[in-house]
């Protein structure tokens, strides 16, 4: 794994953490860097959640052209969408 999947890898990781305190009502964790606040508190921003939003939306034309490519590749599909 290249240094991109593994940044890739560990913020989709972060993000589901985030999400499933968010749903549980939790306390965000205080073990994510990039989510703290000047005063070093955990705070989701509308701008990260903006940022979420960009990052699943990345996540998924990624995993949506890799898919295509390897039905493309192994099974002959000219353009399966």
């Amino acid at each position: 794994m290249n240094g991109v999947e593994k940044d890739m890898r560990d913020h989709l990781n972060d993000w589901v953490v985030i999400r499933h305190t968010v749903a549980l009502g939790i306390l965000l964790p205080n073990t994510i860097q990039w989510l703290k606040d000047p005063q070093n508190r955990p705070l989701l921003t509308p701008t990260l959640l903006r940022e979420c939003k960009r990052f699943f939306e990345h996540v998924e034309d990624q995993t949506d052209d890799a898919f295509r490519l390897w039905l493309q590749n192994h099974h002959g599909v000219s353009v399966p969408w």
